[in-house]
């Protein structure tokens, strides 16, 4: 992805132009988010995620 912004399910699929299903993009994005290639947050039944970034510190070594 070129943007760096949180996504949701349903977000992911629509930029995909619908090549991907809603549950297949939810079941990768929680598969991602299990293994902790990404940080994900439930805000009621929805769940957004987003890129995982470098830290600082380590950036200016």
């Amino acid at each position: 992805m070129q943007q760096n912004r949180p996504y949701r399910a349903t977000g992911l699929s629509a930029n995909l132009k619908n090549r991907v299903s809603k549950a297949q993009a939810q079941k990768a994005l929680a598969s991602l988010h299990k293994e902790g290639e990404i940080m994900g947050k439930t805000y009621g039944k929805s769940t957004v995620y987003c890129v995982l970034l470098p830290k600082l510190s380590s950036a200016c070594e």
